[in-house]
């Protein structure tokens, strides 16, 4: 470390971290309880640490007294910037999921409102920014709000203009360990979900309308977390997901209070390679550990 800044008296609602026009640029949200919230940007000089400027990038009102959700993103060659905010549509005064895209330079490229209108109830899950500017959301659609049963994966994608929705259907209870939105071809996305047992690639044409489960395997029974889909450029991707999981464990000190220990285990990397021209699979390779690699991360201690 060569440089550090000095303590300072913000208080950040810390959003995102980011390189902007080769500034620090730091995300995040003002504003409480029914008050107007503001999403704010404050950049610092890499040389010397020093903030030079603050701007207001969003301002929205709240839907209610509780906080709302919301999330920057950034698409993988870094030209754009996705924000999804939870709050008033301006035009109507309603309760409505906003959506902004903002090029590199942090100018508002397009804006657009969604209402979910189906039936059921929807729970944010994974959501992403393409390339050109697009911005992908996926919802876990329950049958009520007490989420007892899952019935459906739910996408929407959203451009300047165009809004378009698909639905993939589930059966049974699957028990969702981890998801992820991916880039595929031309307004197409590859969707991974994992369960206890199998590892799952959705794909989603948005231009057909439809989802379809292209790849469906069973890897020894683990806790299947996805770490990246990558475009290898060649027509081809790669799916990688790792066993891998973080386990707490707390001890009660003499003094009453509780220690925790968190340790990180992690075992084998499954990459799964897709063709895109066929949509086949064309590989699927572990990188393997006999045993599990443990590693201990930092402990709390909370007085009870």
């Amino acid at each position: 470390i060569t440089k550090f800044t000095p303590y300072s008296d913000s208080k950040y609602e810390y959003l995102d971290v980011n390189m902007v026009n080769e500034q620090i640029c730091v995300f995040y949200e003002t504003g409480e309880k029914k008050a107007k919230r503001n999403i704010k940007v404050d950049y610092y000089t890499p040389s010397t640490l020093k903030k030079s400027k603050t701007i207001n990038l969003v301002s929205f009102d709240p839907i209610d007294k509780d906080d709302p959700y919301i999330n920057v993103f950034h698409s993988e060659n870094n030209k754009f910037i996705g924000l999804f905010a939870n709050g008033k549509n301006p035009e109507t005064g309603k309760g409505t999921i906003i959506l902004k895209c903002f090029n590199d330079n942090l100018e508002e490229v397009w804006t657009s409102y969604y209402d979910f209108n189906g039936n059921g109830y929807p729970e944010i899950g994974d959501m992403m920014i393409s390339n050109s500017g697009n911005i992908t959301i996926h919802f876990m659609k329950y049958e009520s709000d007490k989420k007892k049963r899952l019935e459906s994966f739910y996408f929407v994608k959203v451009s300047n203009e165009l809004i378009s929705e698909l639905e993939y259907s589930v059966t049974g209870k699957p028990e969702v360990i981890d998801y992820k939105i991916g880039e595929y071809k031309e307004n197409q996305n590859l969707f991974v979900y994992t369960e206890e047992e199998s590892v799952n690639i959705i794909k989603l044409d948005f231009t057909n309308q439809n989802a379809t489960n292209i790849v469906s395997q069973k890897p020894y029974e683990g806790n299947w977390k996805i770490d990246k889909i990558i475009d290898l450029g060649n027509g081809r991707y790669t799916a990688a997901v790792q066993n891998r999981d973080m386990v707490p464990i707390p001890s009660r000190n003499s003094n009453g209070t509780v220690t925790t220990t968190f340790y990180y285990w992690n075992r084998s990397f499954l990459f799964l390679g897709i063709n895109s021209e066929n949509d086949e699979l064309i590989y699927n390779k572990y990188l393997g550990r006999k045993y599990a690699h443990m590693q201990e991360l930092p402990s709390y201690e909370l007085e009870i």
